[in-house]
């Protein structure tokens, strides 16, 4: 695992971790205007970056859900400052999120390759760690391209506030999804082909928050289930007349490929027509014990975890459907959040509450939920 407070070298640079006193030398090849023609913004003051740089020191985001991994790029022969290097990653892991990368080259150094060389052992690193890594990078930033390039990145069709989405991954066979077409099951549709399933298997998402609420309150693009990981077989052997793919991240995998043990989604769609119906989330689990994939800490007994409609539908409780959505600043999300908070109960709210403390200590929703649970 990459650690962000550890030194590491390339053939000519040695990348130290980031700290306040990196702020004087990285001020002598931040403050060129030319700098910033495809970022954005202007250059700091050495005060401001000292800022910058004692908040990127902590390595970790303040709502916890990141780590911050910076590093300060030197020349080996000379000691001198040339860049810096950055990675953030989800605190969950490689199957939670993707990891993202950044680089800076002062102009005085741009042309000798050392962007290329550093982002493509910091590449390296995380692809031995089975993580997929991204660069979002702007459309006539050529010589940014050229660097992704050389760290074995691949463009994409993603496009993320106007950059382009480039692409690596650690276990090949990859294919980017674009537009996939989706004609998703209705969940009393699913729950009659899954009779025979005996694994806690639930409805997640914003179908159940609308199976909780007892009616449909919006449009749902695809229908996405839980299972425990070690029962993913009885989902395979009710639906075997479909084909399996491991998807995330906008890409997706064959299901015999290695990305099975890192990526907890599975697409599931008609050989025939191509059409997915369904998507299956592989849950964490210890026996009969549900475990949160953001945050193992979080455990519950799956029977607290799965409930059940009138006309006998599996759902993952609401609360918990809350907690995965507190990741996303989606306007549904909070649409979501705000239709079913008036109808949880203390117990749920005050659950909710102590999830999103561990996993989103910052999260704006929880201004809205209790201090504490009435006696």
């Amino acid at each position: 695992m990459i650690d962000p407070q550890l030194e590491w070298q390339t053939e000519r640079l040695i990348a130290e971790p980031l700290r306040v006193e990196h702020a004087d030398d990285a001020h002598l090849f931040l403050r060129d205007e030319s700098m910033y023609e495809f970022t954005g913004g202007s250059p700091l003051s050495v005060a401001e970056l000292r800022q910058r740089f004692e908040r990127l020191q902590q390595r970790r985001s303040p709502d916890g859900a990141e780590v911050w991994c910076n590093w300060a790029l030197r020349v080996k022969k000379t000691g001198e400052a040339v860049g810096l290097l950055q990675s953030t990653l989800p605190t969950g892991g490689p199957s939670s999120d993707v990891a993202q990368v950044a680089w800076e080259v002062g102009l005085k150094h741009q042309g000798r390759g050392y962007a290329s060389e550093a982002a493509r052992e910091l590449v390296r690193q995380l692809l031995s760690d089975n993580w997929c890594v991204v660069a979002d990078i702007h459309p006539e930033h050529t010589a940014s391209q050229r660097v992704a390039h050389h760290a074995g990145m691949v463009s994409t069709s993603q496009i993320v506030d106007g950059e382009v989405r480039w692409w690596a991954e650690p276990w090949g066979g990859s294919r980017e999804v674009i537009d996939p077409p989706w004609e998703a099951w209705s969940p009393s549709e699913l729950a009659e082909r899954l009779t025979d399933v005996t694994a806690p298997w639930a409805v997640a998402a914003g179908w159940a928050l609308d199976l909780f609420r007892g009616e449909q309150t919006r449009e749902h693009e695809d229908l996405e289930l839980a299972v425990p990981i070690a029962e993913f077989h009885q989902i395979q052997m009710a639906l075997q007349g479909l084909e399996f793919e491991v998807v995330g991240s906008g890409h997706s995998w064959p299901i015999d490929s290695a990305a099975f043990n890192f990526m907890v989604q599975t697409w599931l769609r008609e050989p025939t027509s191509g059409v997915y119906r369904l998507d299956v989330f592989r849950e964490p689990h210890a026996g009969d014990q549900w475990i949160c994939r953001r945050d193992q800490r979080i455990r519950r007994p799956y029977s607290e975890v799965v409930e059940t409609t009138h006309e006998g539908v599996p759902y993952l409780a609401p609360e918990i459907v809350l907690l995965f959505k507190a990741k996303h600043d989606r306007s549904k999300d909070h649409a979501d959040f705000e239709g079913v908070l008036p109808l949880l109960d203390d117990h749920r709210k005050c659950w909710l509450r102590d999830a999103l403390l561990l996993v989103h200590p910052t999260h704006p929703w929880l201004a809205k939920l209790p201090e504490e649970e009435p006696s």
